[in-house]
C-alpha cells in the first residue's frame, strides 16, 4: 500500500507541474502577454520551464525517497518491538528472553555492539548479556561491567544517554584489556518505577553515524518491555 502510494507520488511531481506550465503559457499566449517573433524565443522559455519542473521533480523524489526509507526501517523496528514483546511474553526461560532483548535491540537500533545488564545485590551485575562480541574475545575481557565510566553515569541521571565519542566524555573511564574499541554510545536505564533495575547499552552504531533521539525512544521501548 505505502508504495503503490509512493509510486503515484512520484508521476503526480513529475506530472501536475508539466500540465501547470502548460496551461500556463498557453494562457499567456493567449491573453498576449507572450509574444515571439520566432520560435526560438517559445523554445527558449519552454526549455527555461522544463529545467525548473527537472530541479523541482528531483528534490520531490529525494524527499519522497527519504521518506520511503524512513517508512521501511520504521517497519523493520514495529516488527522487531512486536518480536520483542512476543518473546517476553511467552514461556521461554529468563536467560533467552534477555539474550532475545539484546540480540534484537543490537539489530533494530543498528548497532555493532549491544548489552544488557540486570541488577543484583549491591547493584552488580546478577544477569548480563552481551551481543557482537565474539564469546571467546567476551571470556578474554572477563567479569562483566560493575557501573563505572559511562554506564555509572546512565545509572547517576537515571536517564537515556547518547554519546558521540566515548573518549572524550568527562565520565569516561576508558576500556579492560583485549576490549574492542568503541566510539559512539547510547545508554538506557531499565526501571521498575522509579527503581533502576539494569541497563541497556549499545555502542558504535554502523556506517560512522552517531545514535539518534529516535534511536533513543526505541531503546526506551526495549526497556519497557
Amino acid at each position: 500500500m505505502v508504495n503503490e502510494t509512493m509510486s503515484r507520488l512520484r508521476w503526480l511531481t513529475v506530472i501536475v507541474p508539466v500540465i501547470l506550465a502548460i496551461i500556463l503559457l498557453f494562457l499567456l499566449s493567449t491573453w498576449g502577454f507572450l509574444y515571439f517573433e520566432s520560435w526560438w524565443g517559445f523554445a527558449l522559455l519552454a526549455l527555461f520551464v522544463a529545467s525548473g519542473i527537472l530541479v523541482f521533480s528531483i528534490w520531490i523524489f529525494r524527499q519522497l525517497y527519504r521518506l520511503e526509507s524512513r517508512i521501511f526501517i520504521q517497519n523493520k523496528q514495529l516488527e522487531a518491538l512486536n518480536q520483542a514483546a512476543v518473546t517476553v511474553t511467552s514461556e521461554l526461560g529468563l536467560e533467552r528472553v534477555l539474550q532475545e532483548i539484546v540480540q534484537q535491540s543490537r539489530q533494530v537500533l543498528d548497532a555493532s555492539y549491544s548489552a544488557l545488564s540486570i541488577f543484583g545485590e549491591k547493584e552488580k551485575s546478577s544477569y548480563f548479556h552481551a551481543a557482537g562480541i565474539p564469546p571467546e574475545m567476551q571470556a578474554k575481557i572477563g567479569p562483566p561491567p560493575q557501573g563505572r565510566g559511562l554506564l555509572g553515569e546512565v545509572h547517576r541521571l537515571g536517564e537515556p544517554l547518547r554519546v558521540p565519542d566515548i573518549a572524550r566524555h568527562p565520565a569516561s573511564v576508558g576500556f579492560p584489556p583485549n576490549h574492542p574499541p568503541m566510539t559512539t554510545f547510547l545508554g538506557v536505564p531499565i526501571k521498575t518505577g522509579v527503581k533502576i533495575i539494569g541497563l541497556l547499552y549499545l555502542a558504535d552504531k554502523r556506517n560512522g553515524l552517531e545514535f539518534t533521539p529516535a534511536d533513543e525512544e526505541i531503546g526506551q521501548l526495549f526497556t519497557r518491555q
